[in-house]
């Protein structure tokens, strides 16, 4: 993740987001997200899985 959103910076100096598709209890998530925040992705659209009951 860290890759494509250094690669999207080379390309424009404009604001861009990133989609996000979130595991029910986060555990692959949260790595990513810190990685989103870190390199300062200022939009991010979240899609969230749901555990079936």
């Amino acid at each position: 993740m860290r890759r494509e959103i250094r690669k999207t910076k080379e390309l424009t100096d404009k604001p861009f987001g990133t989609t996000l598709i979130t595991d029910a209890d986060m555990k692959f998530t949260w790595p990513i997200l810190e990685v989103v925040i870190e390199e300062g992705v200022q939009v991010i659209f979240f899609l969230m899985v749901l555990k079936e009951h």
